[in-house]
């Protein structure tokens, strides 16, 4: 029995708590509004621990959109904000 894809939506604090949590989601799909990314962007400077994962996620999310083949299944996708307000009704 194939299990139906679920849709999870990141909040800042989840990143900056676990960096690496994107790769914990087996095959559902992520989304990252551009809030959240906007918001991270803001934590990369500064020495404290959540500063460090701000700047690692961006790492990773850089990782994940670059030229390479995804990694572990994963694939970034622009989503607009009108796909994101559908899926909230």
């Amino acid at each position: 029995m194939k299990k139906e894809k679920k849709i999870f939506i990141l909040d800042t604090n989840v990143l900056l708590h676990d960096y690496k949590c994107i790769y914990n989601f087996e095959e559902n799909d992520i989304v990252l509004p551009i809030t959240v990314l906007e918001e991270l962007d803001k934590f990369k400077r500064g020495n404290d621990l959540i500063n460090y994962h701000a700047r690692e996620f961006t790492r990773e999310l850089d990782k994940i959109s670059g030229d390479n083949p995804p990694l572990n299944n994963l694939s970034l996708e622009i989503l607009s904000s009108s796909w994101l307000n559908s899926i909230a009704r």
